[in-house]
């Protein structure tokens, strides 16, 4: 995942997902962490969209929001918030500050394309795992 869309994602969740309570981590969530639930966001993949000119700009993204919590409807619960949260209030323009630079991600469209539940017994918590597509422009 791009950083601009990492960083947009990770801070939009932090400030709005209220029952993540900024319990959410690039890639996998620490061992360390003892207060749930928590979440993990990844990309499993990027399209960037061409034209017979190049590169558009534009690009699709399927990133994965993995939610974690021993209790298996506070895991659910906190799924369904984040869905709320992207398909409410998550689109237009962002500003994302990477270091000392300052870009502007545009969102245009969420949809969730999956969502799986289960127990993960290599962590002992019941998973929530869910697959969105994020359409976004990027301009430096």
């Amino acid at each position: 995942m791009s950083d601009i869309l990492r960083e947009a994602v990770t801070d939009y969740l932090k400030n709005n997902a209220n029952l993540l309570n900024k319990r959410i981590y690039p890639e996998a969530i620490p061992q360390h962490v003892k207060t749930y639930p928590a979440a993990a966001i990844s990309r499993l993949f990027v399209d960037r969209k061409r034209s017979k000119l190049g590169l558009t700009g534009i690009s699709e993204s399927r990133v994965s929001v993995s939610i974690l919590d021993p209790d298996k409807i506070d895991a659910v619960r906190a799924a369904d918030e984040v869905e709320k949260v992207f398909t409410d209030f998550f689109s237009g323009k962002m500003t994302v500050t990477i270091g000392d630079k300052q870009y502007t991600l545009h969102v245009k469209s969420i949809v969730m394309a999956e969502q799986v539940d289960f127990y993960n017994d290599l962590v002992d918590k019941h998973q929530v795992t869910s697959d969105y597509i994020i359409t976004h422009e990027n301009e430096v």
